[in-house]
């Protein structure tokens, strides 16, 4: 590697405009700098290339003949209406809740400006919904 020699810097001493010497003396020859190439393979080596890329290759996985696709069981009826009880509840629950708590604070509770009693008038219709499509539901 070549040494390089930096003039020490001092107060009196200029900083712009001086420029460093390089000391280039190295015992090593001088090379022309070029790209590095790798060497280039012989014909019959790249033959057996392309000939060896199309040979099927080994991994020592075996497909399966057949693949079952196992289903989950019908659910039953209870089950698919689940969801259907749960917002009954909820809408008992708020049509309930709203005269209790209009009764024991004297203020009538709204949402959006809407009393809590049409809620749950909307949440009594989404479950009757739910329940009908699972009734009528055809089994597969």
């Amino acid at each position: 590697m070549p040494a390089v020699r930096v003039p020490a810097l001092s107060a009196t001493s200029p900083t712009r405009g001086s420029t460093p010497e390089l000391d280039l003396s190295t015992s090593e020859p001088a090379r022309p700098a070029r790209a590095s190439v790798p060497p280039r393979a012989p014909v019959s080596a790249r033959e057996n290339v392309t000939a060896d890329s199309s040979a099927q290759f080994e991994s020592g996985f075996v497909a399966p003949k057949s693949v079952e696709l196992v289903l989950p069981a019908e659910r039953t009826l209870v089950q698919r209406l689940r969801p259907a009880f749960a917002l009954l509840g909820g809408a008992i629950f708020v049509a309930i809740l709203d005269p209790i708590y209009a009764a024991a604070t004297g203020e009538v509770l709204e949402i959006v400006g809407l009393r809590l009693s049409l809620f749950a008038g909307a949440f009594l219709v989404l479950a009757l919904g739910l329940a009908v499509r699972e009734l009528v539901r055809e089994h597969a």
